[in-house]
């Protein structure tokens, strides 16, 4: 699979996630999700709409960011497409406090300052089938319900809109989309990602599909249900 254009018409047309001459954030981590929703987006642009408006943001943590090298590798990357790179200081005050939560509130919080300082509406973040998956699973066992991700969000009273162009697409996917591309190379492994909570439901995951091969597809089904999604 070379592009997943396809796949976001499809889930536009459902969900309503781009408008003409739209204005988006791309939520860019240096990861091959995000890279994968910016590459998307541009083929969208160059395909469907000319003037789709796209500015690349990074919060940069010191204790979980890229390097400096790193950081115009991808740079350079989303320059070929067109697509400007805004680096922006985020902070997390004690490295006790360092978790997969705080880092992704603190991300977002800058990327929504970011947007309403340039009267952008909508934030695209780079959340893939395995994040829908994973994240229905994870309020199954700690919440008793499945709600999970939405393709299509809006918050603070409409103010911004969260969009997640890739949401239909597997992670397996994506990491073939980056060999194929030749996505910049970047560190991948947050060195606190194996004390989070959702590795060990990674982990359970895997273990119950070797258990019953139906377990994913049955899951997928009961999370589409509960949200009243078809992703």
């Amino acid at each position: 699979m070379t592009s997943f254009l396809p796949d976001v018409i499809k889930l536009n047309r459902r969900y309503k996630l781009l408008e003409k001459r739209q204005r988006i954030i791309l939520a860019v981590s240096g990861g091959v999700d995000s890279l994968a929703m910016a590459r998307t987006l541009w083929e969208y642009r160059k395909t469907i709409d000319p003037e789709l408006g796209l500015q690349a943001v990074y919060v940069k943590i010191d204790q979980v960011s890229m390097t400096e090298v790193e950081i115009e590798r991808v740079r350079d990357f989303l320059s070929g497409m067109n697509i400007p790179l805004m680096v922006v200081p985020g902070k997390l005050d004690k490295v006790k406090t360092v978790s997969c939560y705080a880092c992704a509130r603190e991300r977002r919080k800058h990327l929504f300052f970011v947007a309403a300082d340039q009267h952008i509406d909508t934030v695209a973040f780079g959340h893939n089938l395995d994040d829908y998956m994973e994240t229905g699973f994870l309020n199954l066992v700690h919440g008793g319900h499945l709600e999970s991700l939405q393709p299509r969000q809006s918050m603070f009273k409409g103010e911004i809109t969260v969009i997640r162009p890739l949401l239909s697409v597997s992670k397996k996917h994506i990491g073939h989309l980056a060999k194929y591309h030749q996505f910049p190379k970047v560190q991948s492994e947050c060195p606190y990602a194996s004390d989070n909570r959702r590795e060990s439901i990674r982990k359970t995951m895997r273990e119950l599909q070797r258990l019953n091969r139906a377990f994913l597809p049955n899951l997928r089904n009961a999370i589409n249900r509960w949200n009243d999604l078809a992703i």
